[in-house]
């Protein structure tokens, strides 16, 4: 990759992270608002149930009096009822669609009528919004009827909340066809509007004909005070600063990992180690296992997984894997020739079962290091994501030239009961999550069925990853003559400490 088409990636996901954040902040301070927005919803819904039955209960308590004149005993007794209920503004006396009288007012020269057209009517109740010209002064006031008694709240009450949420306009309707009681539209909120950035909530009482709607059109941040945008635009610019510097940093680092496992693999700078297999009763090691390993003095230990996969995206499997096979047949060719009974286990991956000139090849090392091919063994893992034709074709071929094939981790997926019927293979490798549940009182019944079941095969069985004596005690006790393999006998090691550990053996 050139330095220009870097500059422009590195660009480009900087962009794009910035424009990440940003909506996600957006998305955030959106959510943010509108859980103010309902707690403000619910806050303003309770204030207009308490003044709405405050109201209703002092037009009860008025028609449980014989209030049906507008005599000086009803005008005190409806002062009473004014002064006691806190949100009543005033209470009066309907004769003929015509308030006649009213605590604050008294007898009213010129009776104003209520004019039906401009109320609701819910059940026995009728609210009227238009109050202008019902008193001398012009109040800002929504009446309650129910029969001949009109009850009067103020709409000052609600001041409150306009300074309290500025930014939220409302209207508190009543239900039924909706009439507005009381309204109020936030500052500012014609200006610059985005529809899609609305946010509108509405709640109504469970038990009075009242909804309470409110409306923020100016959520996220755009809306934002010009302080609080630029924060929230600094802080997503360093985050996505800070992102693409790490994500350049990994690429750089990815690119010089791959630029030194490819000096690695050229100079022959991989290596191997060697896990011994042992027989589960003598103890006595019988073959290895070859892993590949690559310690840089730059990266450290990379992992061999991380190593396989860079080889195939940087299309140099093959290399890697003729690399595994000419070192361990050069290091173990000693060992493989002094002891016939001696084995080496090699694994192979997808491009070995496709590419069968591999076993062409094998066989010709082989042979010509005069080692005998029954000691060669092929671990086919169920990693391996072929069709079974492909597994098939592969085995019968290898067994064909002498190779054994053994089925390794079996127990990890349910490829492997489908593989034990459809192919021969020569041996089955367990693998260590059967084995360590062999320790586990929950799971060691299920797994001993499993292990018997599979030893009726009668082929050799290999347990790996055997790390306490109780799982050897058990391997010992389901099977008559099995392999072992893991930390409670040896460790993987290099060549000079394997030909050692096998030269006091034979002493």
């Amino acid at each position: 990759m050139s330095l220009n088409t870097m500059r422009t990636l590195i660009l480009s996901i900087a962009t794009v992270t910035f424009l990440v954040l940003l909506a996600l902040a957006n998305f955030s301070i959106m959510q943010f608002q509108l859980s103010k927005q309902s707690a403000f919803t619910e806050r303003l819904l309770a204030h207009t149930e308490r003044v709405v039955q405050d109201v209703m209960t002092a037009i009860d308590e008025a028609q449980e009096k014989p209030l049906e004149q507008c005599s000086s005993a009803s005008i005190d007794e409806f002062q009473l009822l004014a002064n006691y209920h806190y949100f009543v503004y005033d209470i009066g006396l309907i004769d003929k669609d015509t308030l006649v009288c009213t605590a604050n007012w008294g007898l009213l020269d010129s009776p104003p009528p209520l004019i039906d057209k401009q109320s609701q009517e819910t059940s026995a109740l009728q609210i009227y919004t238009d109050t202008n010209n019902l008193f001398p002064a012009d109040l800002p006031l929504v009446a309650f009827r129910v029969g001949s008694i009109a009850a009067f709240a103020s709409l000052d009450f609600y001041a409150q909340y306009s300074r309290l949420a500025p930014d939220f306009s409302y209207r508190i309707l009543s239900q039924g066809p909706s009439q507005t009681l009381a309204s109020y539209e936030a500052l500012d909120s014609e200006a610059f509007e985005l529809p899609f950035l609305y946010q509108q909530i509405q709640q109504c009482s469970d038990t009075l004909p009242i909804c309470i709607d409110t409306n923020n059109k100016r959520s996220g941040i755009l809306y934002l005070s010009a302080p609080a945008l630029i924060v929230v635009v600094l802080i997503c610019a360093l985050l996505s600063a800070l992102l693409t510097y790490w994500w350049a940093s990994v690429q750089k680092r990815r690119a010089s990992m791959e630029h030194r496992f490819q000096e690695a693999l050229k100079h022959k700078r991989l290596h191997l180690a060697y896990q011994p297999i042992v027989d589960a009763r003598s103890e006595h090691i019988v073959g290895v296992e070859s892993l590949l390993r690559w310690h840089d003095e730059r990266l450290g230990h990379v992992s061999p997984e991380f190593v396989i996969q860079m080889a195939e995206e940087l299309s140099l499997y093959a290399q890697l894997s003729e690399f595994i096979v000419d070192t361990a047949l050069s290091e173990m060719e000693a060992l493989l020739r002094s002891d016939s009974s001696f084995f080496l286990a090699l694994n192979v991956s997808s491009y070995e079962i496709l590419h069968l000139d591999y076993l062409d090849s094998l066989i010709d090392k082989v042979d010509s290091k005069g080692i005998n091919p029954s000691q060669i063994k092929l671990e086919i893992t169920e990693r391996v994501e072929l069709d079974i034709p492909y597994l098939r074709a592969f085995s019968q071929k290898a067994k064909g030239l002498g190779f054994i094939v053994a089925l390794d981790d079996f127990g990890t997926g349910l490829a492997n009961l489908v593989w034990l019927t459809e192919i021969d293979f020569s041996e089955i490798k367990i693998d260590r999550i059967f084995t360590q549940s062999l320790s586990n009182d929950l799971k060691r019944e299920l797994v001993t069925h499993i292990i018997v079941m599979i030893n009726q095969l009668n082929k050799p069985l290999i347990f790996e990853g055997i790390e306490h004596p109780s799982e050897l005690a058990h391997i010992k006790q389901l099977c008559d003559s099995p392999k072992a393999q893991g930390w409670l006998f040896y460790r993987a090691m290099p060549k000079d400490e394997l030909e050692s550990i096998l030269g006091k053996r034979s002493l």
